[in-house]
């Protein structure tokens, strides 16, 4: 463990419309209740031109109980090039 850490200022969860992506999510949130106020991104990338996260009633109801100030980021084209360039530009 590091003498020092930083504090979390941007939580980035990553949602490709799968199960283990919500079960991902649901226990973060558990492990990390006091998180809930930190601005929190809800990010998924869709392979078409599509504007809406796939199968999300239940995720959305996971992370809107969980943390108060959640934004969507819906992105589009391969995952892992575009997950990158999105945390790059949190940084």
């Amino acid at each position: 463990m590091p003498g020092k850490t930083d504090k979390v200022s941007n939580i980035i969860l990553a949602y490709d419309g799968q199960d283990n992506s919500v079960f991902a999510i649901k226990q973060f949130a558990y492990l990390f209740k006091e998180w809930g106020d930190i601005t929190t991104t809800l990010v998924t990338v869709n392979h078409d031109s599509s504007n809406h996260i796939r199968e999300n009633r239940n995720v959305k109801d996971l992370v809107e109980r969980h943390f108060r100030n959640l934004n969507y980021k819906v992105m589009h084209g391969d995952t892992i090039p575009q997950l990158e360039a999105f945390v790059k530009s949190c940084e």
